[in-house]
């Protein structure tokens, strides 16, 4: 069937549009071609006009053209831009290839092929299921669950090793040797293992679980007190001479050093730290611009005091004190330092508080103002016990530096204990009545660390009870 379309471009002669099977374009001129069709023409940008109507659209643009010709010139161009792209859509249209029959009977084969294989699927995978062989199918479903997740572990190790290696490369390749220095420092990074020493030795760092479960051939399980990041930071400050990056410093722990969300929960922990932690969470949580974020109490001095130099461990007596002119105003430094934030904003943070004699977690709201006000009052200047934040910290730092000191460096013949209390551990039938649950005895444990030379230069420890 053949269709026609008039031009609506032309004012005076009546131009047709006619495609014949072949989609062949051909130009009619006559309105005798449009009575010889019958029906109407749907595409954009073109017309199909009567006889009447076309009469009546002739007269309105000879009344145009006289009366206003500036409008009629609009009027044209409109109509020509109208009409090319009536004659694009149409082109596009008959350009179009139909798949040949071929073609679709391929395609029709394959989404029958492939709705097989998903319906035998489906039917030996999860449905019809008998009693007899449902154990059977159940083992070898969890095999096969077992197997895929051991082999994501494997690919998900295997990345992580490039990664670290593909960063240690791009990292000591700033070294003037060249690659020898590569491969030596690589090797020595594995052989001597500064990162699992450094790990897995130090008390300031982690603490001893008393559980056996954890403990492998590199010595009994240790908890991080820290995050990685944190320890990594540490590390760096006091091995600047040794070039390893924070991928493979991770994957250098020692897997009997546990992590710090490993633990279930944190316990005996310093109330005055505790409530500084908080509101530096806080604050960095609503800070916007990047960079290093204070979220350990530790941060403070680093961020209050003035600079250590790179040769001492701790920060100047003057400045711990509050005696130093640069670092004593402790407000004007916190506002510098989360001045993006907000001053309408609200901020929540938790405190630790004395309710009718018992300490009770106490939820706070307000603005930044307030926040900053009550740390640097309250718990940095005046935390308790007539000393300041700063004092505490650092009486803390000092007694675990010089700890650790006398624990590596103990005589032959030496032991070193630490001694204290443990909580009392309450005593359980497993069968009990009612009236034995309400009155059961406890112990009370007093566990003893030994530390003693073992030969190395890492002492031995000896845990007892």
């Amino acid at each position: 069937m053949t269709v026609a379309a008039a031009c609506t471009t032309c004012t005076i002669k009546d131009f047709y549009i006619v495609t014949d099977k072949d989609g062949c374009l051909t130009l009619k001129k006559t309105h005798d071609y449009l009575h010889q069709i019958q029906g109407q023409l749907h595409l954009s940008g073109t017309h199909c006009y009567t006889p009447k109507k076309v009469h009546r659209v002739t007269n309105y643009r000879r009344k145009l053209k006289l009366e206003q010709p500036e409008k009629y010139e609009e009027y044209l161009k409109k109509q020509k831009e109208r009409c090319k792209k009536g004659r694009d859509n149409l082109k596009k249209q008959l350009s179009k290839k139909k798949p040949s029959r071929e073609a679709l009977q391929k395609t029709q084969h394959q989404l029958q092929q492939q709705r097989k294989r998903q319906a035998k699927y489906m039917k030996t995978r999860f449905l019809n299921i008998s009693e007899e062989n449902h154990v059977k199918s159940k083992k070898g479903t969890v095999a096969t669950r077992n197997k895929m997740q051991s082999k994501r572990e494997y690919n998900r190790d295997k990345q992580r090793i490039c990664r670290s290696e593909t960063n240690l490369i791009d990292e000591l390749r700033k070294t003037p040797k060249g690659k020898s220095a590569i491969i030596g420092a690589a090797r020595s990074l594995v052989q001597k293992g500064y990162c699992k020493k450094f790990l897995a030795g130090r008390c300031k760092l982690n603490r001893r679980t008393l559980s056996a479960r954890y403990a492998t051939k590199d010595g009994p399980g240790h908890l991080l007190l820290i995050s990685v990041k944190e320890a990594y930071n540490k590390y760096k400050k006091e091995n600047a001479q040794e070039t390893v990056c924070f991928s493979r410093f991770a994957f250098l722990r020692p897997r009997n050093v546990r992590l710090l969300n490993k633990t279930h929960r944190e316990y005996c922990m310093c109330g005055y730290c505790l409530n500084v932690r908080n509101k530096l969470l806080s604050l960095e949580h609503a800070k916007k611009s990047s960079g290093p974020k204070s979220v350990n109490e530790a941060n403070v001095l680093e961020t209050l005091l003035c600079p250590k130099p790179s040769s001492q461990k701790f920060f100047a007596p003057q400045c711990i004190e509050g005696k130093c002119s640069k670092c004593s105003d402790c407000s004007k430094t916190l506002e510098e330092r989360y001045n993006d934030i907000p001053e309408d904003k609200e901020l929540t943070w938790n405190r630790w508080e004395r309710f009718e004699g018992k300490a009770v977690l106490v939820a706070k709201t307000g603005r930044k103002q307030e926040l900053i006000l009550e740390l640097v009052e309250t718990d940095i200047l005046h935390p308790a016990q007539g000393t300041t934040f700063f004092k505490h910290l650092h009486t803390a730092q000092w007694q675990q530096t010089q700890f650790s000191l006398i624990k590596d460096n103990l005589p032959e013949n030496w032991i070193l204990q630490v001694m204290d209390f443990a909580k009392n551990r309450g005593i359980n039938y497993q069968e009990e009545i009612k009236a034995a649950f309400f009155a059961n005895s406890q112990i009370t444990m007093h566990p003893i660390v030994n530390y003693y030379q073992k030969g190395s230069r890492w002492p031995g420890q000896r845990c007892l009870y």
